[in-house]
């Protein structure tokens, strides 16, 4: 499991560390690594080094597009749509 976890970690690390705002990298899916573990690990990244990114997966391509935003706007998240709700 630290094997993958290790490997999974050197593939999006190396992709977005270096993005600036509205730059876009995308990393490539494999059996070992499918897109929602990558996409999973690109929120897990953000959250950890305070560095925003909007995700796609391109099944056509079989890629993780990965593009650097601001910071979310927090507030206006834990606002409730009532027909969101239904």
């Amino acid at each position: 499991m630290d094997e993958h976890l290790d490997g999974l970690s050197a593939l999006v690390h190396e992709r977005l560390k270096r993005l600036k705002m509205d730059e876009q990298a995308s990393i490539t899916c494999t059996k070992e690594f499918p897109g929602d573990e990558v996409r999973l690990y690109v929120t897990a990244y953000a959250m950890h080094k305070k560095k925003w990114f909007l995700t796609e997966y391109d099944k056509a391509t079989n890629t993780v597009k990965c593009k650097r935003a601001p910071e979310p706007d927090w507030e206006a998240q834990n606002v409730v749509d009532e027909e969101e709700e239904l």
